[in-house]
Protein backbone atom coordinates (compact mmCIF):
# COMPACT_ATOMS: atom_id res chain seq x y z
CA UNK A 1 0.00 0.00 0.00
CA UNK A 2 1.29 3.69 -1.07
CA UNK A 3 2.38 6.30 0.94
CA UNK A 4 -0.05 8.29 0.24
CA UNK A 5 -2.78 5.90 0.16
CA UNK A 6 -2.01 5.29 4.48
CA UNK A 7 -2.29 8.75 4.73
CA UNK A 8 -5.87 8.65 3.10
CA UNK A 9 -7.01 5.78 5.86
CA UNK A 10 -5.86 7.95 8.61
CA UNK A 11 -7.28 10.88 7.39
CA UNK A 12 -10.70 9.31 6.79
CA UNK A 13 -10.35 7.37 10.07
CA UNK A 14 -9.77 10.43 11.95
CA UNK A 15 -13.13 12.18 10.23
CA UNK A 16 -15.03 9.31 11.41
CA UNK A 17 -13.82 9.65 14.61
CA UNK A 18 -14.65 13.22 15.25
CA UNK A 19 -18.07 13.32 13.22
CA UNK A 20 -18.75 9.73 15.33
CA UNK A 21 -18.23 11.49 19.14
CA UNK A 22 -21.13 13.76 20.07
CA UNK A 23 -20.31 16.01 23.25
CA UNK A 24 -23.19 18.48 24.20
CA UNK A 25 -21.41 19.93 26.99
CA UNK A 26 -19.82 23.75 26.68
CA UNK A 27 -16.16 22.99 27.26
CA UNK A 28 -13.62 25.50 26.81
CA UNK A 29 -12.38 24.71 23.47
CA UNK A 30 -15.06 22.49 22.50
CA UNK A 31 -17.53 23.02 19.94
CA UNK A 32 -20.27 25.22 21.79
CA UNK A 33 -17.59 27.23 23.13
CA UNK A 34 -16.52 27.97 19.98
CA UNK A 35 -20.08 28.57 18.78
CA UNK A 36 -20.85 30.52 21.78
CA UNK A 37 -17.54 32.68 21.16
CA UNK A 38 -18.68 33.18 17.49
CA UNK A 39 -21.90 34.36 18.30
CA UNK A 40 -20.90 36.94 20.77
CA UNK A 41 -17.93 38.25 18.35
CA UNK A 42 -21.07 38.59 15.55
CA UNK A 43 -23.52 39.93 18.10
CA UNK A 44 -21.04 42.90 18.97
CA UNK A 45 -20.42 43.07 15.38
CA UNK A 46 -23.92 43.87 14.93
CA UNK A 47 -24.12 46.76 16.81
CA UNK A 48 -26.48 47.27 20.24
CA UNK A 49 -30.01 46.28 19.45
CA UNK A 50 -29.49 44.58 15.94
CA UNK A 51 -28.25 40.90 15.89
CA UNK A 52 -25.84 39.82 12.84
CA UNK A 53 -25.64 36.21 12.50
CA UNK A 54 -26.34 35.35 8.94
CA UNK A 55 -22.95 33.59 8.70
CA UNK A 56 -22.28 31.94 12.71
CA UNK A 57 -24.71 28.97 12.30
CA UNK A 58 -23.43 25.54 11.60
CA UNK A 59 -26.41 23.76 11.42
CA UNK A 60 -29.97 24.11 9.70
CA UNK A 61 -32.77 24.06 12.30
CA UNK A 62 -36.69 24.27 11.87
CA UNK A 63 -36.70 21.68 8.96
CA UNK A 64 -39.66 20.10 10.59
CA UNK A 65 -41.51 23.25 10.89
CA UNK A 66 -44.57 23.81 8.47
CA UNK A 67 -44.24 25.12 5.04
CA UNK A 68 -46.07 28.14 4.16
CA UNK A 69 -46.78 30.39 1.09
CA UNK A 70 -43.42 32.77 1.82
CA UNK A 71 -40.12 31.83 0.72
CA UNK A 72 -38.17 32.66 4.17
CA UNK A 73 -38.16 32.74 7.52
CA UNK A 74 -42.12 34.27 8.78
CA UNK A 75 -43.84 34.49 12.04
CA UNK A 76 -46.69 32.95 13.04
CA UNK A 77 -49.95 35.14 12.58
CA UNK A 78 -51.64 34.12 16.01
CA UNK A 79 -48.63 35.54 17.81
CA UNK A 80 -49.66 37.37 21.07
CA UNK A 81 -48.89 41.25 21.43
CA UNK A 82 -50.14 41.98 24.74
CA UNK A 83 -48.93 40.53 28.07
CA UNK A 84 -49.88 41.59 31.40
CA UNK A 85 -48.14 40.17 34.65
CA UNK A 86 -47.70 40.98 38.55
CA UNK A 87 -45.09 41.87 40.32
CA UNK A 88 -43.53 38.35 41.83
CA UNK A 89 -44.63 36.16 38.78
CA UNK A 90 -43.44 34.24 35.93
CA UNK A 91 -44.30 35.31 32.83
CA UNK A 92 -43.73 33.23 29.31
CA UNK A 93 -43.44 35.51 26.30
CA UNK A 94 -43.77 33.28 23.14
CA UNK A 95 -42.17 33.51 19.64
CA UNK A 96 -43.08 31.55 16.63
CA UNK A 97 -41.18 31.28 13.71
CA UNK A 98 -41.41 28.96 10.61
CA UNK A 99 -39.27 28.27 8.22
CA UNK A 100 -36.21 29.55 10.22
CA UNK A 101 -33.45 27.19 8.67
CA UNK A 102 -30.28 28.97 8.77
CA UNK A 103 -31.19 32.56 10.32
CA UNK A 104 -31.07 33.17 14.15
CA UNK A 105 -33.44 34.10 16.19
CA UNK A 106 -32.88 36.67 18.91
CA UNK A 107 -34.59 38.57 22.22
CA UNK A 108 -34.04 42.06 22.23
CA UNK A 109 -35.46 44.49 25.34
CA UNK A 110 -36.39 47.42 23.37
CA UNK A 111 -36.00 50.68 25.90
CA UNK A 112 -32.34 50.15 25.87
CA UNK A 113 -31.49 48.00 22.71
CA UNK A 114 -30.01 45.29 25.30
CA UNK A 115 -29.76 41.61 23.82
CA UNK A 116 -30.81 39.15 25.81
CA UNK A 117 -30.44 36.03 23.76
CA UNK A 118 -29.33 34.54 20.45
CA UNK A 119 -30.83 31.14 20.15
CA UNK A 120 -30.42 28.93 22.81
CA UNK A 121 -27.35 31.78 24.49
CA UNK A 122 -28.58 34.16 27.32
CA UNK A 123 -26.33 37.12 27.63
CA UNK A 124 -27.50 38.60 30.44
CA UNK A 125 -26.45 37.29 33.20
CA UNK A 126 -29.59 38.46 35.47
CA UNK A 127 -30.88 34.67 35.89
CA UNK A 128 -34.39 35.73 36.03
CA UNK A 129 -33.89 35.68 32.15
CA UNK A 130 -33.86 32.25 30.35
CA UNK A 131 -34.94 31.09 26.34
CA UNK A 132 -36.67 27.96 25.97
CA UNK A 133 -36.03 26.86 22.04
CA UNK A 134 -37.64 24.09 20.24
CA UNK A 135 -36.35 23.87 17.01
CA UNK A 136 -38.83 21.66 15.73
CA UNK A 137 -41.54 23.52 16.76
CA UNK A 138 -40.01 27.01 15.88
CA UNK A 139 -40.44 28.18 19.35
CA UNK A 140 -38.39 31.11 21.06
CA UNK A 141 -39.76 31.14 24.14
CA UNK A 142 -38.59 33.98 26.90
CA UNK A 143 -39.19 33.21 30.35
CA UNK A 144 -38.93 35.97 32.91
CA UNK A 145 -38.88 34.94 36.61
CA UNK A 146 -39.93 37.09 39.43
CA UNK A 147 -41.23 39.87 37.55
CA UNK A 148 -40.18 43.58 38.80
CA UNK A 149 -41.64 47.06 38.05
CA UNK A 150 -38.68 47.78 35.99
CA UNK A 151 -39.68 44.93 33.52
CA UNK A 152 -42.14 46.33 31.94
CA UNK A 153 -42.19 47.76 28.46
CA UNK A 154 -41.95 46.32 24.79
CA UNK A 155 -39.67 43.28 23.87
CA UNK A 156 -38.64 42.47 20.55
CA UNK A 157 -38.30 39.07 18.93
CA UNK A 158 -36.13 39.23 15.95
CA UNK A 159 -35.26 36.84 12.74
CA UNK A 160 -31.18 37.79 11.33
CA UNK A 161 -32.41 38.16 7.75
CA UNK A 162 -30.83 40.53 5.61
CA UNK A 163 -33.91 42.21 6.29
CA UNK A 164 -34.46 42.14 9.91
CA UNK A 165 -37.70 40.68 10.74
CA UNK A 166 -39.07 41.59 14.42
CA UNK A 167 -42.04 40.54 16.41
CA UNK A 168 -42.75 43.39 18.86
CA UNK A 169 -44.76 41.61 22.14
CA UNK A 170 -45.62 44.91 24.86
CA UNK A 171 -45.80 43.90 28.68
CA UNK A 172 -47.24 45.26 31.29
CA UNK A 173 -46.41 44.79 34.93
CA UNK A 174 -49.23 44.95 37.40
CA UNK A 175 -48.11 46.27 41.01
CA UNK A 176 -50.46 45.04 43.61
CA UNK A 177 -51.60 47.28 46.42
CA UNK A 178 -53.90 47.23 49.28
CA UNK A 179 -56.44 49.79 50.74
CA UNK A 180 -58.83 49.61 53.46
CA UNK A 181 -61.88 51.74 53.01
CA UNK A 182 -62.46 54.33 55.51
CA UNK A 183 -59.29 53.98 56.75
CA UNK A 184 -56.64 54.42 58.49
CA UNK A 185 -59.75 54.96 61.36
CA UNK A 186 -63.13 53.35 61.53
CA UNK A 187 -65.73 54.55 64.03
CA UNK A 188 -68.57 53.21 64.78
CA UNK A 189 -71.42 52.70 67.62
CA UNK A 190 -71.66 50.37 70.58
CA UNK A 191 -74.25 47.25 69.46
CA UNK A 192 -74.29 48.01 65.62
CA UNK A 193 -72.66 46.11 62.74
CA UNK A 194 -69.84 47.31 61.29
CA UNK A 195 -67.80 46.53 57.58
CA UNK A 196 -64.58 46.50 56.92
CA UNK A 197 -63.80 46.21 52.95
CA UNK A 198 -60.15 45.33 51.85
CA UNK A 199 -59.24 46.38 48.08
CA UNK A 200 -57.12 44.46 46.47
CA UNK A 201 -55.89 45.37 42.99
CA UNK A 202 -52.86 45.46 40.60
CA UNK A 203 -53.47 41.30 40.80
CA UNK A 204 -54.46 38.72 37.65
CA UNK A 205 -55.27 36.15 40.46
CA UNK A 206 -56.85 36.16 43.62
CA UNK A 207 -55.02 35.99 45.86
CA UNK A 208 -55.44 34.14 49.40
CA UNK A 209 -56.79 36.59 52.01
CA UNK A 210 -56.68 36.38 56.18
CA UNK A 211 -57.78 38.96 58.26
CA UNK A 212 -55.20 39.46 61.79
CA UNK A 213 -57.09 41.64 64.87
CA UNK A 214 -54.29 42.66 67.11
CA UNK A 215 -51.82 40.10 65.55
CA UNK A 216 -53.94 37.30 65.69
CA UNK A 217 -56.11 35.38 62.32
CA UNK A 218 -59.66 36.24 62.14
CA UNK A 219 -61.56 33.10 61.75
CA UNK A 220 -65.57 33.62 61.00
CA UNK A 221 -68.03 32.65 63.71
CA UNK A 222 -70.35 34.17 66.42
CA UNK A 223 -71.14 37.64 65.23
CA UNK A 224 -68.22 37.60 62.75
CA UNK A 225 -68.40 36.97 58.71
CA UNK A 226 -65.64 36.59 56.03
CA UNK A 227 -66.15 37.07 52.14
CA UNK A 228 -64.64 37.65 49.32
CA UNK A 229 -65.11 38.33 45.63
CA UNK A 230 -63.97 40.02 42.16
CA UNK A 231 -65.39 43.16 41.15
CA UNK A 232 -63.65 44.25 37.72
CA UNK A 233 -60.10 44.50 38.24
CA UNK A 234 -60.58 44.54 42.44
CA UNK A 235 -60.52 42.08 44.70
CA UNK A 236 -62.57 42.37 47.59
CA UNK A 237 -61.72 40.68 50.71
CA UNK A 238 -65.14 41.35 53.45
CA UNK A 239 -64.95 41.40 57.07
CA UNK A 240 -68.35 41.85 59.25
CA UNK A 241 -68.15 42.20 62.51
CA UNK A 242 -71.92 42.25 64.35
CA UNK A 243 -73.09 43.73 67.73
CA UNK A 244 -69.50 45.68 68.55
CA UNK A 245 -68.68 46.03 71.74
CA UNK A 246 -65.24 47.17 73.87
CA UNK A 247 -63.68 43.74 72.66
CA UNK A 248 -63.64 44.36 69.02
CA UNK A 249 -61.86 47.94 69.66
CA UNK A 250 -58.38 47.35 68.10
CA UNK A 251 -56.41 46.87 64.95
CA UNK A 252 -57.21 45.17 61.84
CA UNK A 253 -55.25 43.89 59.40
CA UNK A 254 -55.83 42.73 55.76
CA UNK A 255 -53.37 40.71 54.93
CA UNK A 256 -53.32 39.27 51.19
CA UNK A 257 -50.39 36.62 50.68
CA UNK A 258 -47.50 37.36 49.01
CA UNK A 259 -49.10 41.31 49.07
CA UNK A 260 -47.98 44.17 51.19
CA UNK A 261 -50.84 44.07 54.19
CA UNK A 262 -52.94 47.49 55.20
CA UNK A 263 -54.39 47.87 58.91
CA UNK A 264 -56.78 50.49 60.17
CA UNK A 265 -58.13 51.25 64.01
CA UNK A 266 -61.79 50.36 64.67
CA UNK A 267 -63.11 53.08 67.53
CA UNK A 268 -66.12 52.15 69.46
CA UNK A 269 -68.18 55.16 70.71
CA UNK A 270 -69.81 53.27 74.25
CA UNK A 271 -73.09 53.93 75.18
CA UNK A 272 -72.45 55.43 78.45
CA UNK A 273 -73.59 58.00 80.44
CA UNK A 274 -70.30 60.17 80.75
CA UNK A 275 -70.35 59.98 77.22
CA UNK A 276 -66.92 58.69 76.77
CA UNK A 277 -65.34 56.92 73.91
CA UNK A 278 -62.54 54.03 73.99
CA UNK A 279 -60.50 54.15 71.30
CA UNK A 280 -58.19 51.35 69.86
CA UNK A 281 -55.58 51.71 72.51
CA UNK A 282 -57.77 51.00 74.88
CA UNK A 283 -58.28 54.63 76.43
CA UNK A 284 -61.40 56.98 77.16
CA UNK A 285 -61.43 60.09 75.28
CA UNK A 286 -64.03 63.02 75.74
CA UNK A 287 -66.56 62.25 73.35
CA UNK A 288 -67.47 65.73 71.92
CA UNK A 289 -63.22 66.58 70.54
CA UNK A 290 -63.68 62.91 68.88
CA UNK A 291 -66.32 63.81 67.45
CA UNK A 292 -64.85 67.02 65.95
CA UNK A 293 -62.44 64.74 64.41
CA UNK A 294 -64.99 62.13 63.44
CA UNK A 295 -66.12 65.56 61.30
CA UNK A 296 -62.95 66.16 59.82
CA UNK A 297 -62.85 62.56 58.80
CA UNK A 298 -66.20 62.83 56.98
CA UNK A 299 -65.44 65.89 55.22
CA UNK A 300 -62.26 64.11 53.19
Amino acid sequence: MSFLNQMLILILAGLVTVVGKTDHSVKPGGQLETRRLMVQADVEAGGSGTVNLRHSRRYVSGKDTPKGLYTGPYFSPGLVSNYTASVGETIRLNCKVYQVDGQSVAWVRSHDSTILSVDEIVFVSNPRFVVNQNKQRGEWTLIVKEIRKEDDGVYECQISTVNKLSHFINLKVLEPKVMIEGGPDVFTQQGSTVTLNCNITGTNIVPAVKWEFRGEEVLPGENIDLNIYKHKDTTVSQLTLHKVNKNRIGNYSCVPESIQPASINLHVILEDPNEELLTSSGNYANLSGLLVLMAIFLQQ
